[in-house]
């Protein structure tokens, strides 16, 4: 079971991104084209604090674009229904400093997976869910502020997804969505792991063998 994070340290290697709108601090349209993998996987979710409670609600990332670059994104924001709308970069208030380095450990270790199939989509969705809503100091999925439910299969790794986040820094590049007629949004990206430099010096020198050897068999 993870503790909620409470440290800022976590957001050094965040490296938040105002994403595909670039980087003004403007209103685009973003155009919902339908879920990532579909027909998604459904849960039930209770937020306690907000006194909300929502049935077969379907769980998985959407597949967004503004008009030249196309993005999966997911939803941090359960009140509003996900459709074409305006929004502007930047992180909602609804999340937090700790719930920022929280998420950004969650894409850093499952991001990569979560196209996969529709369980492994709903659970990291269930899993943004409860880093963004828990107001507990656990995450936990069948206690606290936030708890899902009706489908033990999704629940069960999102739980382990979640388990799983750890206390070193993310190293995803985030990016954050926010609209006023619709759901506010998440996106990431997993950094690229750099190869190392005896890797570059090798194929380098894989690079200059080959060039050698066309020109000898030129000659």
């Amino acid at each position: 079971m993870s503790t909620k994070s409470t440290l800022m340290g976590g957001l050094i290697a965040s490296a938040v991104m105002l994403g595909a709108l670039g980087s003004g601090a403007f209103a685009s349209t973003l155009t919902y084209n339908g879920l990532n993998i579909s027909p998604a996987q459904k849960v039930d979710v209770v937020a306690s604090a907000e006194g909300q409670s929502f049935n077969n609600l379907s769980a998985g990332g959407f597949n967004m674009s503004d008009g030249t670059n196309s993005f999966i994104a997911w939803c941090i924001d359960l009140f509003d229904t996900i459709k074409t709308a305006a929004y502007t970069p930047g992180r909602p208030t609804q999340v937090s400093d700790a719930e920022q380095a929280d998420l950004n450990r969650l894409f850093t270790l499952g991001r990569d997976t979560a196209q996969t199939d529709a369980i492994t989509a709903a659970a990291f969705q269930v899993a943004i869910w409860e880093i963004v809503y828990e107001t507990d100091t656990v995450y936990a999925l069948n206690s606290g502020n936030f708890m899902a439910s009706d489908n033990a299969t999704v629940v069960t790794a999102a739980q382990g997804l979640l388990d799983n986040l750890g206390t070193d820094a993310g190293t995803a590049s985030l990016s954050f969505f926010a609209s006023t007629t619709s759901q506010d949004l998440v996106s990431g990206q997993t950094a690229v792991v750099p190869l190392p430099a005896s890797a570059l010096l090798l194929l380098s020198g894989l690079g200059l063998l080959g060039a050698a050897r066309r020109r000898t068999n030129a000659d």
